[in-house]
C-alpha cells in the first residue's frame, strides 16, 4: 500500500516532467534548424 502511493505521488509527475523536457528539447532542436537554415540563407544572398 505504501509503495502503490510512493508510486503515484512521484511517478506521475515525473512522467509529465520528462514529457515537458522531451518537447523543450524538440522545440530547441526545430529552432536550431530554422536558425540554421536562416544563416545559411544570408550566406548566399
Amino acid at each position: 500500500m505504501e509503495l502503490a502511493n510512493y508510486k503515484y505521488i512521484y511517478l506521475l509527475p515525473l512522467e509529465k516532467f520528462n514529457f515537458c523536457i522531451k518537447n523543450i528539447s524538440m522545440l530547441y532542436q526545430t529552432f536550431l534548424c530554422i536558425v540554421l537554415i536562416m544563416h545559411c540563407l544570408m550566406n548566399k544572398s
